[in-house]
């Protein structure tokens, strides 16, 4: 269990948002849930920041992986979005990298210049942040996506809870519904949207 020795230390003042990582290492999940406390880490970006959430679903019967991303800004604005479908992905820490991939090179291709990309698994963003080798099935991935960040001002992996990770999840469910490759710009699926929607009202100030 992580030792906690100021209550400052939960938020992290450079990019005013929580220190996720310390969170969770102090949280248990189950105490996480009974305090609604991934309501309070689905907190938007710092201003200036995008946030871009990825997910994976799979289909054993068709053999088929959809994988997901979604990016919002720091008011909660929807600015980009898409599913695709993948014929050759086999395992899930696969499948998050390569969605991590896809929304990355959409988020440069817009223009965004500071992004934050989270995903669920605790696996790929390790690795992605480690600077030790990596001789993982996700190796060149993460060798891509290190690469990728050249083309922005700054970009960060964070480890997000899947109940962190809602609007992405919605969007890579509705991708295992249709089986075919989708992409919005500013815009979502009609459940995802709402979850955005719903972000929006819960992170506004009273």
């Amino acid at each position: 269990m992580t030792e906690l020795s100021r209550v400052s230390e939960l938020r992290l003042l450079e990019t005013k948002s929580w220190n996720i990582d310390l969170i969770h290492g102090i949280f248990s999940d189950d105490e996480m849930r009974r305090c609604n406390g991934y309501d309070l880490l689905r907190n938007p970006p710092p201003t200036g920041w995008v946030k871009l959430n990825v997910d994976a679903g799979f289909s054993i019967v068709r053999q088929k992986a959809v994988l997901s991303f979604i990016i919002k800004n720091e008011e909660g604005n929807i600015l980009g979005s898409e599913f695709r479908v993948h014929h050759l992905v086999r395992t899930v820490a696969l499948a998050e990298a390569i969605a991590l991939l896809h929304g990355v090179q959409f988020a440069s291709e817009m223009g965004f210049r500071y992004v934050i990309a989270e995903s669920d698994s605790r696996v790929v963003i390790n690795k992605i942040n480690s600077k030790e080798d990596n001789y993982s099935e996700t190796r060149p991935l993460t060798w891509d996506l290190k690469a990728s960040t050249r083309n922005f001002s700054e970009c960060r992996f964070q480890f997000v809870a899947r109940e962190g990770n809602s609007d992405a999840h919605a969007m890579a469910e509705e991708g295992l519904r249709r089986l075919e490759d989708c992409f919005w710009v500013e815009d979502a699926l009609v459940k995802a949207s709402d979850l955005a929607a719903s972000d929006r009202r819960s992170h506004r100030p009273p």
